[in-house]
């Protein structure tokens, strides 16, 4: 069974926002999120969540407007939701790091070897 949420009117208030998903990352994420703070301000996140490929930026698809969405949405929306909600989109991104970071080794593993068979090919020392 998924998570569930009791969304508060204040919050609604707050955040402009009924969805449970968005206040069940929000709510998950809180911790995190006033330390960011502390750390970052808001430009310094949107810059640095706007160089990460489009799996990992994937992480904060919670804070997306728009309900339920059938296909995967385009970057321009995710960091759309990045710069309305930039510490808990990188509370979110940390949250998904270490798999993204799991994802991006083997891919740069594969890309090595891939290499190396190329080199293979064309006689050229390793």
């Amino acid at each position: 069974m998924g998570e569930m949420a009791i969304v508060m009117a204040s919050d609604v208030s707050r955040y402009g926002r009924m969805d449970a998903g968005f206040h069940i990352a929000r709510v998950r994420t809180e911790d995190a999120t006033e330390a960011l703070k502390e750390r970052y301000d808001a430009a310094q996140v949107v810059e640095m969540l706007g160089k990460v490929d489009n799996q990992t930026l994937a992480a904060v698809k919670p804070l997306l407007r728009g309900g339920s969405m059938p296909r995967a949405p385009k970057r321009e929306e995710l960091l759309r939701a990045v710069e309305e909600y930039p510490h808990i989109a990188l509370a979110l991104v940390r949250e998904a790091g270490q798999a993204n970071m799991d994802r991006i080794r083997n891919e740069i593993a594969d890309r090595e070897q891939a290499l190396d068979d190329m080199r293979d090919v064309m006689g050229e020392p390793k």
